[in-house]
């Protein structure tokens, strides 16, 4: 189990609600053996528009800010981001930890999170 300092401000449900991926973050591929998919929505985005993940196309006008933000999912495959269990990266990992998943690759998730929003983040004033 992870030491690291991690209080995530937002579940995965508010995170989509307020636009984070544009609306396209699922809407990538489904992956190949990759057997938690459909039981991440049936446990955390049951209730949630699909409209908010699962476009192919990202919407600068379902972000909050109403920018783009991220960068595109064949990037972050080519500079091997994901950890083959979880191959959509590190919000399908948020949400199976946010589901009680604990992992191996949680401290290096969880320091991804602190780079970003942690106590020193650099967007911790923006969120």
């Amino acid at each position: 189990m992870s030491k690291l300092e991690f209080y995530p401000m937002l579940s995965p449900t508010k995170m989509l609600e307020e636009g984070v991926f544009g609306g396209s973050y699922f809407g990538v591929e489904v992956l190949e053996g990759d057997y938690d998919y459909q039981s991440l929505f049936q446990e955390t985005l049951s209730n949630v528009s699909s409209h908010l993940y699962l476009g192919n196309k990202y919407k600068p006008s379902n972000n909050k800010f109403k920018i783009r933000s991220g960068m595109p999912y064949d990037y972050w495959k080519e500079m091997n981001w994901m950890h083959e269990d979880d191959p959509y990266g590190w919000f399908e990992w948020y949400i199976k930890y946010f589901n009680g998943r604990r992992h191996p690759d949680d401290d290096r998730q969880i320091r991804r999170w602190q780079d970003f929003c942690g106590r020193n983040g650099r967007w911790k004033e923006n969120i």
